[in-house]
């Protein structure tokens, strides 16, 4: 019994490392593939006309 129950123990746990392995390794390839992104696509900006048209007025009071 004590064997049967080794066994079960050892293919849950080689199973359970195959499947963390792949989820991980997506989550991996998602945030390398999203660093590749941030790295060649420009940030949006505004002109320094328009930020300061869409700027509220200080209350000074």
């Amino acid at each position: 019994m004590r064997t049967t129950l080794l066994k079960a123990s050892k293919r849950w746990l080689i199973l359970a490392h195959r499947w963390l392995g792949i989820v991980l390794g997506l989550f991996f390839a998602l945030w390398i593939g999203s660093g590749l992104v941030m790295l060649y696509v420009p940030f949006p900006s505004l002109p320094e006309a328009e930020r300061l048209a869409r700027l509220s007025p200080i209350a000074w009071d």
